[in-house]
């Protein structure tokens, strides 16, 4: 859930949706229970970040800007990330530990 900031059980969404709504996101069940997060910055030419969401059996991703465009999907169901501790970042490369061995983020 990306909520308003304050109370986590607060979420609100305009009709039609504005910039800073909240909203609500269903990861994909057969990936398993959510492991961690980690925001990651795409770029040094943009600001652009996507936020990985680490699962038992895979990885979500959520990309958007703002409220109005935000999207998640299924970014691989190949491997799972253990623990929201097993995210290294080394300069611009983003390393992390899955099920199957060390990986790169890119």
């Amino acid at each position: 859930m990306i909520t308003n900031s304050g109370l986590p059980e607060t979420c609100t969404v305009a009709v039609p949706t504005v910039a800073t709504d909240g909203g609500v996101f269903q990861v994909n069940p057969s990936l398993g229970p959510i492991t961690g997060l980690k925001a990651y910055k795409l770029s040094n030419e943009a600001n652009d970040q996507v936020l990985l969401v680490a699962q038992a059996n895979g990885v979500s991703v959520i990309i958007g800007s703002d409220a109005s465009d935000f999207k998640m999907f299924t970014l691989t169901a190949e491997y799972g990330i253990p623990s929201n501790r097993c995210f290294l970042q080394m300069q611009n490369d983003l390393w992390f530990l899955a099920t199957d061995g060390m990986r790169k983020f890119s």
